[in-house]
């Protein structure tokens, strides 16, 4: 999911014809011809091998690059995987998809933040439903295995959190379910790039975090944000303090 960047080709050699003797040597043609026909083909291969584009392989984030365009990654997943598209005010788009080129079984969801001039700088990743006891024990056990795979990909997180916000009642173990609903349970962990995270494909923050749905389901949501985010959040507030 996470692999390095490879080029690769829209063009492949075996889908162009390849020239031999008995493909163009017939009853009613001749050896010289058919020589002819194979380096006619030979110089149209080359022709075309030549203007065969690279682009980079889907090597980021559920198979997603920096960058990549609405219309790019709608030709990767299809028309009927788009669940919504909200405009913003300087002409990017909130694109909310049901799978993505590499989805992952633990997640439904996929939100991903496309700026005009610089194409995708965020995603967001929204977790399938945990049952869970009072205790959080199921939660805890899905959020450990998917830092786990974090954790192979881009080594300790710089941040993590598991706490209970001063005040709350919900400060008993058997309240981490109530806890997470109220937003007063924390349990997240962060990679961040300038606090000295190894993150790769122009990530600059790899974020996840535990949200509450009831006292007996939580999910999991998981954040990719690429180089360049935050200063496409400050265009956007700007623009729209400007008609205040």
């Amino acid at each position: 999911m996470f692999g390095q960047r490879h080029p690769i080709m829209l063009c492949s050699n075996d889908r162009l014809p390849v020239a031999n003797e008995s493909m163009y040597t017939g009853r009613n043609e001749s050896i010289s011809g058919g020589r002819a026909m194979q380096t006619i083909l030979r110089v149209a291969f080359v022709v075309a091998s030549s203007l065969c584009l690279t682009v980079p392989a889907l090597a980021g984030p559920f198979g997603l690059t920096r960058g990549m365009t609405r219309d790019q990654i709608i030709a990767l997943v299809g028309k009927d995987s788009v669940v919504k598209e909200t405009p913003n005010s300087i002409g990017g788009e909130l694109l909310k998809l049901r799978t993505v080129p590499k989805p992952h079984h633990e997640f439904e969801a996929y939100n991903l933040f496309i700026s005009k001039e610089d194409g995708l700088l965020k995603i967001v990743a929204v977790g399938v439903d945990i049952s869970s006891s009072s205790d959080g024990a199921e939660v805890r056990r899905d959020f450990s295995e998917m830092r786990s795979a974090l954790v192979a990909n881009y080594s300790n997180p710089v941040h993590d959190f598991d706490f209970v916000k001063a005040g709350s009642i919900w400060d008993k173990p058997e309240d981490f379910m109530m806890g997470l609903l109220k937003q007063e349970r924390i349990l997240s962990s962060a990679w961040i790039l300038e606090n000295g995270s190894s993150l790769r494909d122009d990530l600059s923050i790899v974020a996840i975090e535990a949200s509450g749905l009831s006292s007996e389901k939580a999910y999991l949501t998981l954040t990719y944000e690429f180089k360049g985010w935050e200063a496409y959040v400050e265009r956007v507030k700007a623009k729209e303090s400007s008609v205040l």
